[in-house]
């Protein structure tokens, strides 16, 4: 989304809801691709590195794998992953925590014969991207009978004044903030009752330098 609207910050607020508007729905209505344009690069990207994957298998049943990646020029890869299949898992930790399949997960599809597109969580999917906007939208009136439009030409800010004090807390209180009498207070610094943070520094003992 930042990259989407990228620039319309500093937009009056008529330019920056049209740009908004017509960046959204245009990327969205316009995408032809079986995932998003964010996440379709990606998606090759990891599909790419999926084929250069060397794979065992060890539970065709239970759909456990171990994956060793490419060793690379830089010494880097030659890592090794354990794929549970069946659970939508890998060691390499990105399945389970993006709900999109690394390339581990995507070496195992290919193994298998699978549709990759079948172990995608369908969030990501340009179905669900392009069903957030299937409710319609109304187009903008004028300014001129915008109400907020009114009421800000009305308001005043150089008029606001902020009283002093502590602002008046609006959080509903609960039985968390009642004291029991019987129970001590205690100090906000140490923990420890018999005092607080206004006489915090006479409870400490005082030692004479030597």
């Amino acid at each position: 989304m930042n990259n989407a609207l990228q620039g319309a910050r500093q937009l009056p607020f008529r330019a920056c809801i049209d740009l908004t508007f017509n960046r959204t729905i245009d990327a969205a209505m316009n995408c032809n691709t079986p995932l998003p344009s964010r996440m379709w690069p990606l998606f090759r990207k990891r599909d790419t590195s999926a084929q250069s994957h060397t794979l065992t298998e060890f539970n065709y049943n239970e759909g456990v794998y171990r994956l060793v990646t490419k060793l690379l020029v830089n010494e880097n890869g030659g890592n090794t992953h354990t794929v549970s299949y069946y659970q939508h898992t890998c060691t390499c930790g990105k399945w389970q925590m993006e709900r999109l399949p690394c390339s581990h997960a995507l070496a195992v599809c290919r193994f298998r014969g699978d549709n990759h597109f079948s172990i995608i969580n369908h969030v990501y999917t340009t179905m669900t991207y392009k069903q957030q906007y299937n409710d319609g939208f109304s187009p903008l009136s004028h300014a001129d009978y915008w109400l907020e439009a009114n009421w800000s030409i009305q308001a005043d800010n150089s008029k606001c004044v902020v009283g002093r004090g502590r602002r008046r807390e609006n959080r509903f209180r609960n039985e968390m903030d009642v004291h029991h009498p019987t129970e001590p207070r205690k100090c906000g610094l140490c923990h420890q009752p018999g005092h607080n943070t206004r006489n915090f520094s006479n409870s400490q003992p005082r030692f004479n330098a030597m």
